[in-house]
């Protein structure tokens, strides 16, 4: 498999990143490989999908797919994470239209145990990306602590409204049981 992920990806210009893809083609053999970009949504649309281009131009046997950085439709966890310019969730379904229509699967990542989310907000994440076709879930659960150096971790409102760990284990078990209902099958197991 290859990984390209992250803002790195879509900060590097078009004509680049097209050239980093013929190299690592003509060096590794990913026929039949799966090969994934990964981003906040908003990258998805960005430079009129030449980056998802340079993907099937120089992978063309390989398995595409979009990894979206969702996080949650919640717009108010959204900009509390600083991300309302990157994933909003009309963003969200404009990307879900680009990727799917140029053979691309598509996977959304989410976030739980953001802090003051309720488990019925995780639950109604998982359900949104559901309904708007996501055929794959990753759900994580938010690492945040003391020192870890974002807004974030530095502001004690949010660290206490984190849930402990045993709680925090007890939604991502009752979140992955609605995706499990929904259909979807778990690949991984958690770390």
């Amino acid at each position: 498999a290859l990984y390209i992920g992250g803002g790195t990806a879509y900060q590097t210009p078009p004509q680049a990143f097209d050239r980093l893809c013929q190299v690592v083609a003509g060096t590794f053999d990913l026929r039949g490989a799966e090969v994934t970009l990964e981003g906040a949504p908003v990258y998805f649309t960005a430079h009129r999908g030449a980056l998802l281009q340079s993907l099937q131009r120089h992978f063309p046997e390989s398995q595409w797919r979009g990894s979206m950085g969702v996080q949650s439709f919640d717009l108010s966890q959204v900009e509390a994470m600083g991300r309302s310019a990157l994933g909003r969730p009309d963003q969200v379904q404009g990307a879900l239209r680009a990727v799917p229509a140029r053979g691309f699967n598509h996977s959304a990542d989410l976030m739980i145990n953001l802090p003051g989310q309720s488990l019925q907000h995780m639950k109604e994440d998982v359900l949104r990306a559901s309904d708007m076709g996501f055929n794959q879930l990753c759900i994580y659960h938010l690492l945040l602590f003391r020192g870890l150096g974002t807004p974030w971790s530095q502001d004690p409102s949010r660290l206490g409204a984190i849930p402990d760990v045993e709680q925090g284990c007890r939604h991502w078990l009752e979140v992955r049981q609605l995706a499990l209902q929904l259909g979807y099958r778990q690949a991984s197991l958690p770390t």
